[in-house]
């Protein structure tokens, strides 16, 4: 049971982590950067075959359009949602120990949710940026690489 949850929520996870990844670090780095870096990783890491239906429609999407305000909104509003799943896998780690968060009053608990929420939405930013940083330090580690190494021969 808990695993059909996770999963489920981890599938439904998918599409705002996507959104979350183009429009905040997409004005960062650039949105036609951010195309390339979600091809290669649906594609080479996950191992989707076929991306042209994801590349159109997010080619499609306008993400520049609206204001500021209400895009930080959106990006608060989705960071919360996609804490659902870590949410979820708190719940199944209490049930798994036999941890019965049901004596708490309903007001701790709901303060206990918010924080624990808040504190997943940190979770997944630093692990949002860790994953961008690794991606780029793989490319310049790679480019050197090449530099330094390109007239070595292996015997």
């Amino acid at each position: 049971m808990h695993g059909a949850a996770l999963s489920y929520y981890a599938l439904m996870t998918l599409v705002p982590m996507l959104y979350l990844s183009i429009t905040f670090f997409g004005s960062f780095m650039g949105y036609d950067q951010m195309l390339v870096i979600i091809a290669d990783l649906l594609h080479d890491q996950i191992g989707v075959e076929d991306i042209s239906g994801i590349m159109e429609f997010l080619d499609e999407v306008d993400l520049d359009a609206g204001s500021t305000t209400l895009k930080v909104v959106g990006i608060g509003a989705l960071m919360f949602s996609c804490t659902a799943i870590l949410n979820s896998l708190k719940k199944s780690m209490d049930d798994f120990y036999d941890i019965d968060r049901r004596s708490l009053g309903r007001k701790k608990r709901i303060v206990r949710n918010v924080i624990s929420r808040i504190l997943f939405m940190l979770t997944i930013a630093a692990l949002t940026a860790l994953v961008i940083a690794l991606y780029f330090a793989e490319t310049v580690f790679l480019s050197l690489g090449n530099r330094f190494f390109k007239n070595l021969e292996l015997a």
